[in-house]
């Protein structure tokens, strides 16, 4: 005998997570990983198809983007833009390139330095989906 099935609204929502990221090996790897760690991934191949992503899905919750996508903008410009518009998405910004310096990081994103490990990786982006569900205070 099965189960019955929840009810619908029971059971929580996962964690809606943008990848964005030019390799495509390692865009499938961390959307496998994420989904694997419970979370619902869509993912981007740059800046440009990011954004568009972000103007319709306002359910998104975390941006977990990497530095250098050319051409064109890199993901400190998309954390950037994310954060005037979308300030309630918790942002992940990772590379083992292009370390922030000074003026690089808004105030609203982490840095996540690779090469990193799946726990981790999902370890970062639970804490970042956390932040996404609190209230904010006022």
């Amino acid at each position: 005998m099965t189960e019955p099935d929840p009810m619908p609204g029971s059971q929580p929502e996962k964690p809606l997570v943008l990848i964005c990221e030019d390799e495509v090996l390692v865009r499938m790897l961390i959307s496998d990983l994420l989904q694997d760690g419970g979370f619902k991934v869509i993912e981007a191949k740059n800046v440009a198809e990011a954004l568009r992503v972000l103007e319709a899905r306002p359910d998104i919750q975390v941006l977990f983007t990497d530095v250098e996508m050319p051409p064109g903008p890199n993901g400190y410009e998309l954390a950037q833009q994310v954060c005037e518009r979308w300030p309630y998405i918790q942002i992940i910004i990772s590379s083992g390139r292009a370390l922030p310096v000074a003026g690089d990081m808004p105030d609203c994103a982490v840095f996540l330095r690779k090469p990193w490990t799946a726990a981790s990786l999902t370890q970062h982006v639970q804490e970042a989906a956390d932040r996404a569900m609190k209230p904010t205070a006022k």
